[in-house]
Formats: structure tokens, sequence, C-alpha cells
């Protein structure tokens, strides 16, 4: 063979890998991407089962792919797949207790804690948090021109299709990308459009939470895989995201994000700059305490804050994390001793709201279901992030006013740190070396 054909040879081989390369890339943003979209997207509901039964088999096929290649023990997936079976046991009990018909409904919760199982058997743990990190900036941006339209032009916004869903309170223009929701009537003027950034999903308050684990990802450590000027452009991306959802959650659990990893925020900004880091640190309080200020005063955060503790909100801020419900954790409200969870369909008769999904998982659920979930969620955070109760507190605030506790994205990252691989073991044994 000439020399001429082998580098020929040598060129199309190097091509094909570089197209199997961008096509896997492809195919692994667009599966993160249905997850964001099946587990806080505002079109969720729309042919939800099939939806969730395609996505479980793309899953189930792509980790049968990639399994292996990521070296994860044979007894750490033994041990998480007994405790996928032991949580389809306590959401299967439910139905068969309460002699509830409407099986599909607890298909759906363990469908969703399923698929996080085989997503996170499929990716390699820095790996997702890097595509995940990459997939909310990206959806930021877009969310981010959605408000400023909203603002600016909302006459172009009207010209989006409009999907017209289950939600009590808002209907929602329809950008693929990004939604901008229009009160329906419940909490404000009918079709009035809703200038707080939604994201893609089904409220604000959703949104920042998806946005906030991509904060606590990157303010961890991913930021230093980045240079310098693309640190600075990230994190500007993701901060204004969050302030712009007005969502007094959000806002909360970014600054607890930024306050205990402050030095690597401050490490972010000071880059280049050749100044002390004291006087950067002053210089960037008072321009995010300035900013936050303002947020506060001119925006609706400050009138919804002063109404929920006014109680004049139409709740008050008990009612608004479900704790006047604890009491129906173990006991029914038609009588007898509630443990392994009511029905839907007797929570919805008594309960037709529920904003805190960890207390809704723990009445419809079961205490011992919900325990796992949080067991599972604090355990995670010892392999995800440097300060592990971070990562349980970021999520346990978010899961206190959204339905998303056992949704499938944030059950992919915690099977993900539940799982262990060669990789961790490597690592551990150097620690105890050093």
């Amino acid at each position: 063979m000439s020399k001429e054909e082998k580098d020929y040879m040598n060129n199309e081989l190097r091509n094909n890998v570089q197209k199997d390369n961008i096509i896997r890339k492809l195919f692994e943003y667009s599966l993160l991407l249905a997850l964001i979209k099946i587990s806080g997207g505002a079109r969720y509901e729309e042919y939800y089962s099939l939806k969730l039964v395609i996505l479980l088999a793309v899953s189930f096929i792509y980790m049968i792919f990639q399994h292996r290649k990521l070296g994860y023990l044979q007894k750490s997936f033994v041990n998480n797949t007994f405790v996928v079976i032991v949580m389809a046991l306590c959401i299967f009990i439910v139905p068969a207790i309460n002699n509830s018909d409407k099986f599909g409904t607890y298909f759906g919760v363990f469908f969703q804690i399923l698929i996080g199982f085989f997503v996170a058997l499929s990716f390699e743990r820095d790996k997702l948090k890097d595509k995940y990190i990459n997939l909310i900036v990206f959806l930021s941006v877009f969310s981010l021109i959605g408000f400023a339209m909203c603002l600016f032009a909302p006459n172009l916004i009207t010209k989006l299709p409009i999907y017209d869903g289950l939600s009590p309170s808002y209907k929602y223009f329809d950008a693929f990308f990004f939604v901008v929701p229009v009160s329906r009537g419940y909490a404000a003027g009918v079709n009035v459009l809703l200038l707080r950034n939604s994201g893609l999903c089904w409220e604000p308050g959703c949104f920042q939470a998806f946005v906030n684990l991509a904060l606590l990802f990157f303010l961890d450590g991913c930021y230093k895989k980045l240079e310098k000027k693309r640190q600075l452009q990230v994190i500007a991306v993701l901060i204004l995201t969050i302030i712009t959802t007005f969502s007094v959650t959000g806002i909360l659990i970014m600054a607890i994000i930024v306050a205990f990893r402050w030095n690597n925020f401050i490490d972010i900004f000071s880059a280049g700059v050749k100044k002390n880091k004291k006087e950067i640190s002053f210089l960037t309080f008072v321009v995010f305490g300035g900013a936050g200020i303002a947020a506060y005063f001119k925006s609706s955060v400050s009138s919804k804050v002063k109404s929920i503790l006014n109680n004049s909100y139409g709740y008050s801020l008990t009612y608004r994390l479900d704790l006047d419900r604890i009491k129906y954790i173990f006991v029914s409200p038609e009588g007898g001793i509630n443990f392994f969870g009511l029905s839907f369909e007797t929570s919805e008769k008594y309960f037709p709201v529920f904003f805190n999904s960890i207390i809704h998982s723990a009445v419809c659920l079961g205490v011992i279901f919900t325990a796992i979930v949080l067991f599972l969620h604090i355990k995670a955070g010892r392999k995800l992030v440097s300060v592990p109760w971070l990562y349980f507190v970021t999520l346990i605030i978010s899961f206190c006013s959204e339905g998303l506790l056992y949704k499938a994205l944030f059950m992919a990252f915690t099977f993900s740190g539940c799982l262990m691989t060669r990789k961790d073991i490597i690592n551990e044994s150097t620690i105890r070396n050093c």
C-alpha cells in the first residue's frame, strides 16, 4: 500500500470518528433535553405516557451500549438495582392497598425513577455534569431572549404557537427552547403575559431548580475546565437567568450556593485582574448586592414576599409549603392510619393542590418510599460536589415548592452520585495514602 493510500485511509478514519463524536454528542444533549422536558417542561403532560415509554426504551438501549465502558462496580450496580426494586414495591403497593385501578399514574412515577437510573449508568459522572451545564447555559440564553421579548416586543410573543394544557393557571406561548406563560386569570388578569423567566418549564420556580443545579456544579469546580473569559460568560448567564425568574426560592438557593462557594465565585471574577482579592470581593458584593436590592424593590418578588407574609396572596406561607398537611403523612383524611400512602385519587379528592413534593410524596406514596428518595439525594452529594450537603439543600428547597422530588433529571444525578466506579476507588485510595 502506497503512502498516499495510507494517508487517505487515515483521513477517512479520522473523519468517521469525528462524525461519530458529533452524532453521539447530539444524541446525548437531546437525551438530557428530553429529561428536562419530561421532568419539568411546560408541555410534559402532553402524550406523557408515550413520551415516558419512548424515553425509557431509548435510555435503556443506550445504557446497554455504555454500561461496560464506564467501569461501574458490579457490587454498586447490584446494590442500586436492589434499591430501585424496593422503590418499585413501595410504589405499587399503594394502589394494591387502596384498591385503585389507576395503575398508569404509578407506572409514571416508577418510569421517571427508572429513566434516571438508566441515564446515570450511561454517562460518566463528570461528563454528565459538564454536558448538563452546557445545555442549561444554552437554554438560559434562549430564555433570556424570550424574557427580553416579553419586556420590549410582546407582540412578537403572540405570534408563537400557543399550548393550552392542563395547568389551571397558565397557557403557554411555545418556542420549544423556551415558553412564555399567559395567565388564565387565576393569579392575574386573563391573557396577561407573565413577566418572569420560565425557561421551558411550567413556571419560573420550576426553571430555577434546573439552573441552580447547574450553578452549583459550575461553581463547585467545573468552571476550571473553561478559559477565563468563558467562565465569566457562563456565570453571568446563569445568575442573570435566576434573577429574571423573580423566584424567591431561586434567589435564596443562588445566595446559598454563592455564599458557600464564595472562593470559587471570586476566583472567576478576579481572574486576570491584578488587584487584591479582598477589593474584588467587596466590589462584587456591592454590585450583586445592589442588583439584588434593586430586583427586590422593583420586581414582583417584593410584593409576592410581602403578600405571602401578610397572608394576602390567597394563602399563607404555611399553606404554600403544605405544612398543614404533615399530619396526613400518618393519618388518612378518611380515618385510619396512613403509612404506605394514600391513593392519588383520595389525595386529589381532599387536596386538589399540592406545592411541596416531599410532603405530597409522603402522603401519596408513603413514608418508606419518600425516605429512600431523600436518603439517595443525601448520599449522592458525597460524589457529586465537594460540599455534600449543599447538593441536598439545593434540591430540597426547590422540592418544597415544586413537584420535582423523584423526577428523572434529578434522579439521574442522584443515582450517578450513588454509583461507584473504579475511578472512585482509585481516588479514595489516593486520598487515604496522602
